[in-house]
């Protein structure tokens, strides 16, 4: 989403080549057309269940189960068809299940595409359908209508709305017009924006519009979903496979059995009935159960631990996984922020127990290191808690003891609150009567409280933004002109913060003896207070990311939206960087060379302060030269380089709607040591999900290899109805379980889960050959044909059971 809502109504519309009082005239109503495209919303539409359905009957495998349900119900067999009925409605049950599940859920789009809304182009308001509506467009919004596109909201009245298409979360919003002062905002807190596909609920709105059709915000969302909607197969496409083919072999054979059984003179029933066991006996639904279950136990062992695959195919491409891009803050830091130095009066001070600062450096002064300073003792650490106070907008809430609001307001009022604990009075002390609003690209908060009879505004942004606003420093009391020996003192300052690995934020002041107004430039002459040294704590399990790293035999690369300095420094704190790596900013890329630039995106491991283009391109160029990449991300700013991995992971309670709905996995919590977990848990399931299925390959091979040769050396079947349905599900069951017990050990090295090997399953074939033929041998031999054939039988039922305990 563009920051429309960091921009004035009037500068939007103005930006958007229209007029707030007249419209769009025609001739920009054209050129916002082709510019920008067509209000029209695109989606692949749903299957019926009805389709679904039909479709997994049509499947090969599904035609022979219902085949064998005729022969057995002919041949009153009740057994085998209590066995295939059972398995085959819990094998298609789950798939249609899954394939319902994953399949994206379409808006109402002809409810989108075909409504009527009223809109002012050259000085009237007509009528126009909402695909002919046009990026610029000035259009008039009322209760119970659909929300035509994203609209910037310029006026409105009582205006609350429904954005549970879009958020996922059903409650209703308040709307206003003004300019939003922070810099990123997910959809839930964009207050100034409607969003297409939104209910007004109550009020009305004029707005001008900012997005159409597939850019708007919920199109972004179905654009995303028509692109991955074919891979919701993944896990699936392995059983069926194994499905598939083994029906098809099991045809051929009965096939064949049928025309030579003919040819040779057997008897017609004994025929059919050799048929038919060679198509229950080859198909593997028993294994095919057993990795079903192991599938749904594993997800919701996953959603115990809050982790929620949205997405079932990613599973596998987890196993193939070769880059990870993540975001600094909230995955290798918690997601919040603690202030615990600050610089004020030529001093660094860090925060001690109670209302006392230790001085932890003096910078041009004589005195001793080691002295302690509170807000009463020092005038300086006085005014920068109350300027900090009184330009915050987050809210403590006494009753329950929570915070609200942006991340950074509520780690500086938590540093007053330590110090003052009285804030709500002070607050109320000095009332404030005037917000400018943030500009997005310099990120300074200014507000303009009454103190003491008079008005002072107070302002907090980046160091870099607010140094060139001040003229003077606050300094032994006095404010003294800020150039020369002192500039380079404040700098020097802001340096040592940033080496500590945080974030400088700068807190100045500026008196007025009258009430300011929004048209003078209040953010100018500055007083420089201090400075404070903004900080995530750091997550435990951080520090081996270069471990869990090497051991996945995966390349990690993060994004850290802050200064490069504080960023380099984090990185070898948490030995993340070597000696050899640097962290390039976005301003650096941006002056390369193309060539420089690739060297850069393909060999270094941190970034900061990148624009999303940059991130998209260091995505691709991984995509590229390695393999499959997974993205990490909670921002909505974040969607455009968020859609580009082929993993997308989202995180954190306060994560997007939108990117929760983009997103294959969502964490709730998530950590170095998690993802390493779920890659871990998630390779064992896959290996044990491939030996079920190997065992129901190699099952099927020894059961059917000897019905085969019965049939053409004996006129007796190997096997009754009953017994061969107790080989095929005991066996199978209790060789699944040791596979199970087996493949708990560690599997760290990556695989490919969707090929079985075939040397094994030849192995396979020649065994069971070659117990038949040795059966037939002591047979003749020894006259003893029932007591050879139950050792036979019982030889098979052991080999089944204890084959997975000879595999690797």
């Amino acid at each position: 989403m563009k920051p429309w809502y960091n921009i004035s109504a009037f500068e939007v519309v103005q930006g958007l080549n229209s007029d707030i009082k007249t419209g769009l005239s025609r001739e920009n109503l054209e050129k916002n057309r082709e510019l920008y495209g067509e209000n029209k919303i695109i989606v692949s539409q749903p299957k019926s269940m009805f389709r679904i359905i039909m479709e997994e009957m049509a499947s090969s495998w599904s035609i022979i189960i219902v085949l064998l349900v005729c022969f057995y119900f002919v041949n009153r067999s009740k057994y085998a068809i209590i066995f295939l009925i059972i398995t085959f409605l819990f094998i298609i049950t789950v798939f249609i299940y899954y394939k319902k599940k994953n399949e994206k859920k379409s808006l109402a789009v002809e409810i989108l595409n075909s409504n009527n809304v009223d809109v002012l182009r050259e000085g009237n308001y007509i009528t126009v359908s909402v695909n002919q509506l046009v990026v610029g467009d000035i259009t008039l919004l009322r209760k119970n209508m659909y929300v035509p596109a994203d609209i910037r909201i310029i006026q409105c009245e009582n205006l609350k709305v429904n954005e549970m298409s879009v958020t996922g979360k059903n409650y209703i919003c308040e709307k206003f017009s003004a300019k939003i002062s922070k810099r990123e905002v997910n959809v839930e807190e964009a207050s100034n924006m409607l969003f297409k596909s939104s209910i007004i609920v109550e009020g009305e709105a004029v707005g001008v519009v900012v997005s159409v059709g597939m850019d708007t915000e919920v199109g972004n969302l179905i654009r995303f979903q028509n692109k991955n909607e074919h891979s919701n197969k993944g896990m699936f496409k392995i059983l069926k496979k194994a499905l598939n083919r083994f029906s098809i072999v099991a045809t051929l054979l009965s096939v064949a059995v049928f025309i030579i059984g003919m040819a040779m003179g057997k008897n017609n029933e004994f025929i059919v009935s050799t048929m038919e066991q060679i198509w229950i006996s080859t198909l593997p639904v028993v294994a095919v159960v057993e990795a079903l279950l192991l599938l749904m136990v594993f997800l919701k062992h996953c959603n115990r631990k809050k982790i929620y695959i949205n997405n079932i195919s990613v599973l596998e491409k987890l196993s193939n996984l070769q880059s990870v891009f993540m975001a600094k803050q909230g995955v290798l830091t918690e997601d919040e922020y603690n202030i615990n130095l600050i610089a004020v009066d030529n001093m660094l001070l860090k925060k001690t127990v109670g209302r006392n600062f230790h001085v932890d450096k003096y910078y041009g002064n004589s005195k001793v290191q080691g002295d302690s300073i509170n807000s009463e003792n020092s005038y300086a650490i006085k005014r920068f808690l109350e300027t900090t106070l009184l330009c915050n907008n987050a809210l403590y809430k006494e009753e329950t003891g929570e915070y609200y609001g942006d991340k950074k307001e509520i780690a500086f009022l938590k540093f007053v609150q330590e110090t003052w604990k009285d804030i709500n009075e002070k607050r109320k002390k000095n009332s404030r009567v005037l917000d400018v609003p943030v500009d997005g690209e310099i990120l300074i908060s200014t507000c303009v409280n009454s103190v003491d009879k008079r008005f002072r505004a107070s302002s907090i942004g980046p160091f870099d933004n607010v140094i060139g606003r001040c003229t003077h420093l606050l300094r032994n009391d006095i404010e003294v002109e800020l150039k020369g020996e002192q500039l380079d003192r404040v700098k020097e300052m802001a340096y040592h913060i940033l080496t500590s690995g945080a974030e400088v934020m700068a807190v100045a002041y500026r008196n007025f003896n009258y009430k300011p107004s929004l048209k003078e430039n209040i953010q100018s002459n500055l007083v420089l207070v201090g400075l404070a040294g903004c900080e995530s704590p750091v997550k435990k399990d951080t520090y081996n990311i270069s471990s869990f790293a090497a051991s996945r035999g995966i390349d990690v690369v993060v994004f850290a939206d802050e200064n490069q300095l504080s960023s380099q420094w984090f990185g070898k704190q948490i030995g993340f960087l070597q000696g050899y790596n640097k962290v390039y900013s976005g301003v650096e890329l941006k002056f390369m060379t193309e060539e420089e630039q690739n060297n850069v995106e393909n060999h270094e491991i941190m970034f900061a302060n990148l624009s999303e283009d940059q991130k998209i391109k260091i995505i691709n160029e991984h995509k590229k030269n390695r393999g499959m990449v997974a993205v990490i991300a909670s921002k909505l700013t974040s969607v455009p380089h968020f859609t580009q991995g082929d993993i997308c992971i989202s995180y954190g309670k306060d994560v997007s709607g939108v990117v929760k709905k983009l997103s294959d996995i969502y964490m709730e919590d998530i950590s170095i040591l998690s993802l390493y977990n779920l890659m871990s848990e998630n390779s064992k399931l896959l290996n044990t999900y491939k030996e079920l299925i190997y065992n129901g390959y190699f099952n099927a091979i020894m059961i059917t290899v000897p019905i085969i040769a019965n049939f053409f050396l004996k006129d007796r079947l190997i096997f009754n109805d009953s017994w061969m349905l107790f080989l095929i599900s005991v066996s199978t069951i209790i060789s699944g379980f040791i596979t199970i017990l087996k493949c708990k050990k560690n599997v760290t090295e990556k695989r490919s889960y969707d090929k079985i090997q075939r040397s094994p399953l030849k192995g396979s074939f020649i065994l069971s050959v070659t117990i038949y033929l040795i059966a037939i041998f002591f047979q003749r031999q020894f006259h003893c044909k029932d007591t050879v054939l139950i050792l036979q039988q019982i030889l098979i039922f052991l080999l089944i059971i204890i084959n997975p305990l000879f595999k690797k």
